[in-house]
């Protein structure tokens, strides 16, 4: 089978685009040959235009020209204007296969225009970077939630801070960055129904608040409450606010009560190590790399030491698991497009719910 032909548009968030770079990353599946700004931005575009250049790939100004020259798309542009390049997108129909980072849109408007135009393409294979659900800390607190070790969950939450670190214009304004709560709580509301297999269907209480900083006024804290299908309730926060000269770009978290215990993914402060703490025994046979150590035998309170997660293997196990997918494997498909609107219609309900009531 012939490599993919890519096009990455855009270049945000930097680190996906990195990565994408990466023959390491993206080969033999993926051949990269041509970038392309996704508006019309002077500093995406030198940047980009330069990119290309030292790399011998094809660029241009304007992605819809190259659109037609490929059979694989990566797109990495501002939020704001994603709902209307996915549906220029879906009319090229030599297109295969379609990457994209979270949030999906921005809107219930654009979603809703999203989710029917896809329907005219079947043929296209898309695969959303929800790459927490290869995140091997996640991984063994949904083995265990699934091994009974907790019972049935009746409260989760999550919190995921993050550096804000240098930024591009565009997330500084309403049109083109939805909030904090869209960009950042997706990931929270996607490995919540991943690891209890329970949807969230209802939405409570959101909030934002606008911080102001040097290159100007961000989202920079916001969440929400939910309840989950068998009357779970949930609490998701997020912010932009983890200290410039912290070790770390964000401590987030995950607590998950259930009927016969509690599971807890939590930082140790240094930010390098991260554990889980459970009150039920649970086997240890964990495979390689992990480290139990007992707190306390008599109430049966375990610390789990994670193996170092590297976000690049997240990456690469994301894409694989697509791929592997695509050539006819049996196993299910562990992000998909179904995952990414479900999260994404979620924190839109929320993000708007925030956005007016604070």
């Amino acid at each position: 089978m012939e490599p993919l032909k890519i096009l990455i548009i855009g270049m945000d968030p930097p680190v996906h685009f990195d990565l994408m770079l990466d023959p390491e990353i993206i080969e033999p599946e993926m051949e990269l040959v041509a970038l392309a700004a996704s508006h019309d931005d002077s500093d995406e575009i030198e940047k980009l235009s330069r990119i290309a250049g030292e790399r011998g790939l094809r660029f241009s100004e304007h992605w819809q020209d190259l659109i037609d020259k490929v059979n694989a798309v990566v797109y990495l542009g501002p939020y704001g204007y994603r709902g209307d390049a996915f549906l220029q997108i879906f009319s090229a129909k030599e297109l295969e296969v379609l990457i994209i980072d979270k949030p999906l849109v921005c809107t219930l408007d654009e979603l809703n225009q999203v989710e029917a135009a896809r329907i005219s393409r079947p043929d296209l294979d898309i695969l959303p970077l929800l790459t927490v659900r290869y995140d091997d800390r996640y991984e063994i607190i949904k083995r265990l939630y699934e091994t009974g070790t907790i019972g049935e969950v009746i409260k989760a939450e999550a919190w995921r801070p993050h550096k804000l670190g240098k930024r591009p214009e565009w997330f500084f304004k309403k049109e083109t960055y939805p909030g904090v709560i869209q960009d950042l709580c997706v990931h929270d509301v996607d490995i919540i129904t991943y690891i209890t297999g329970q949807r969230i269907i209802a939405v409570h209480g959101a909030y934002e608040i606008i911080s102001t900083k040097e290159a100007g006024k961000i989202s920079a804290y916001g969440g929400f409450g939910a309840t989950l299908e068998n009357g779970a309730v949930v609490s998701i926060t997020a912010d932009w606010l983890t200290g410039p000269e912290a070790p770390y770009h964000g401590d987030t978290g995950l607590s998950l009560t259930g009927t016969k215990g509690k599971l807890e993914l939590i930082s140790d402060g240094s930010g390098k190590g991260l554990y889980i703490e459970t009150r039920n025994e649970f086997l240890s046979s964990l495979g390689p790399g992990w480290d139990v150590e007992v707190i306390d035998a008599t109430k049966g309170y375990f610390k789990v030491a994670c193996p170092q997660t590297d976000y690049s293997l997240d990456f690469r196990r994301t894409l694989e698991d697509f791929f592997l997918f695509r050539k006819g494997s049996k196993e299910r498909l562990v992000v998909t497009m179904e995952d990414l609107v479900a999260a994404t219609k979620v924190t839109v309900i929320a993000g708007e719910i925030g956005q007016r009531d604070s």
